[in-house]
């Protein structure tokens, strides 16, 4: 027999419903129960049930039966079997592992339950719940084309005096599966309490927003200062439950820029002067920021492209490189005003490889260069492709894996 919990402290002035046989529980519930709009959930395959035993003068012994009950059609799952409880107090009974699904519980009491043959009261049911104890899909991905990961993303909104200076410069977007009804997220890689369930509007400022589809954009809060930030974000599905993986990603704000708009550090490829004398052509449906992608196509390594780009007041600027990785694009030097740029870790010309089996976008850091006020050439050199590079032929041009998708150039400016 399964053992009942009597919770001696709880009492209750519920009136009770006299039967022929006693009296009639009232109060029932299930003791992790989380109300979501209006369904009720538990997160619990023991679920424990609970009702209120009414006060009763001149009776001493009282027992209780529960019956939990699948739904709809109200067939027994589990039975307590006679129960000593006591009257004008609150009894609990936990229930054995059960499966998803919806349920009822019904539970009755018996007065005098040490006289043999004494009648059992009435039946009392309570309102229908769903068990679901199945964990949401992990989050599959955290991106961002305004802050990508590990590099430098639009200027904080928050001056150098501290005070918030616009609306947010930029979103993150969280992918999920189709149960995930909202995300959690935490700058700082705890989190705390249990979410009773997703809330029926985004609360960015309380660390959790909404999804459709699995989908939700979380706006970057202005006050973020500049430098180096981590997000960490756990789905959550109807019933409140999280997922058992936490997923991560790591960005930089760059510094507060006075005046400043959003997407005024870029310059987008296909709007700005290009010097080659390859093919070249826009393409719309290749972009992974707010504009098109420029192609440039060539036959041969050697060949340069040169973008014009503004700075717009004197003061060091790293240069961020967004294109397409592709299993034709080819691997290039990059050059500032002439100047060959560096890799840090090794002193040698920076080598961005643009080859991958399946197409992607990227943004890549090119280099940390010190500008004067006005325009300045930032131009990408093929070299030798990729030695798994295939062969295309691309408006009119035999591309032997030494192709550019570029998307944008972004300037970001350091104090």
């Amino acid at each position: 027999m399964l053992a009942a919990t009597i919770l001696l402290i709880v009492t209750t002035t519920a009136s009770a419903v006299t039967t022929s046989g006693g009296v009639t529980a009232t109060d029932l519930s299930v003791l992790q129960q989380r109300t979501c709009g209006a369904t009720t959930y538990v997160p619990s395959s023991t679920p424990q049930l609970r009702a209120s035993v009414p006060q009763q003068p001149d009776f001493h012994y009282v027992a209780a039966q529960f019956q939990l009950l699948g739904a709809p059609d109200r067939h027994v799952v589990a039975d307590s079997g006679s129960i000593e409880t006591m009257l004008g107090t609150v009894t609990t009974w936990s229930a054995p592992t059960v499966a998803d699904g919806r349920y009822v519980f019904r539970i009755r009491l018996q007065l005098d339950s040490h006289v043999p043959a004494s009648p059992w009261g009435a039946w009392a049911v309570s309102p229908p719940f769903v068990v679901d104890v199945t964990l949401p899909a992990d989050p599959t991905s955290i991106t961002s084309t305004d802050f990508p990961e590990e590099l430098y993303g639009e200027p904080t909104g928050l001056s150098p005096d501290g005070s918030v200076t616009g609306p947010s410069r930029g979103s993150i977007t969280f992918l999920g599966g189709a149960d995930t009804k909202a995300f959690v997220y935490s700058w700082f890689g705890a989190f705390f309490g249990v979410t009773p369930c997703p809330a029926t509007t985004s609360d960015p400022s309380g660390g959790e927003i909404l999804t459709t589809g699995g989908r939700a954009v979380l706006p970057v809060p202005p006050e973020l200062q500049a430098g180096f930030h981590q997000l960490y974000i756990r789905a959550v599905d109807r019933a409140g439950n999280w997922s058992s993986r936490t997923l991560s990603y790591f960005f930089s704000i760059a510094p507060y820029i006075a005046g400043a708009t959003p997407g005024s550090d870029r310059a987008e490829a296909e709007s700005v002067p290009v010097t080659t004398r390859a093919t070249t052509y826009v393409e719309r449906r290749s972009s992974s920021s707010r504009g098109a992608e420029r192609v440039t196509v060539t036959s041969r390594p050697g060949q340069r492209v040169a973008l014009q780009v503004t700075a717009p007041q004197d003061a060091t600027y790293g240069i961020q490189l967004a294109g397409t990785e592709g299993d034709h694009f080819g691997t290039v030097n990059a050059l500032v005003d002439g100047v060959v740029q560096l890799d840090p870790h090794t002193g040698a010309p920076l080598l961005i490889d643009l080859y991958r089996a399946t197409a992607q976008h990227i943004e890549v850091f090119v280099g940390s260069v010190a500008l004067t006020a006005g325009t300045h050439t930032v131009t990408l050199v093929t070299i030798a492709p990729n030695p798994f590079s295939r062969s295309v032929r691309d408006h009119g041009v035999v591309d032997h894996g030494n192709s550019i998708g570029l998307d944008f150039l972004r300037l970001v400016q350091f104090p």
